[in-house]
């Protein structure tokens, strides 16, 4: 597997260019939740050698996961792209909701808010949409 530079600084198009690959993605989720040894995680995502070593490399080239003794681990970086992408992902899961909230422009702000605060349970969702009613 590539070795990473860490001279080099990685672009955010590089690290969205891979994440954007469903066998890249899956891999970099599998690596985030679980630790296992590479024929583990060959065998569980149904990876042939191909596909798992060069998504590994490209993971490893940009610095988003690491060796560690005989398992992958998310680096620094790669642990705020995982938990970053959760996010997007848990937005997404969202849309309506925050499509209502979005459609309620026309109604008082204390109104927006309490719609806002019905609709939305996660605390830090509720924090990120309320910079928009600041």
């Amino acid at each position: 597997m590539a070795k990473q530079n860490p001279t080099i600084p990685v672009s955010k198009l590089q690290v969205l260019e891979l994440i954007s690959d469903k066998i890249a993605l899956g891999l970099f989720n599998h690596i985030g939740k679980n630790r296992e040894s590479s024929e583990d995680l060959k065998q569980v995502l149904g990876l042939t050698r191909k596909q798992y070593y060069s998504r590994c490399s490209r993971l490893v080239k940009l610095g988003l996961i690491k060796r560690k003794e005989k398992t992958l681990v998310l680096t620094s970086l790669g642990d705020v792209v995982y938990q970053s992408q959760i996010k997007i992902a848990r937005a997404a899961e969202h849309s309506w909701k925050l499509k209502v909230i979005d459609a309620l422009t026309e109604f008082p702000e204390n109104e927006q808010k309490n719609v806002m605060n019905k609709l939305i349970t996660d605390p830090e969702m509720r924090k990120l949409i309320s910079i928009k009613f600041a």
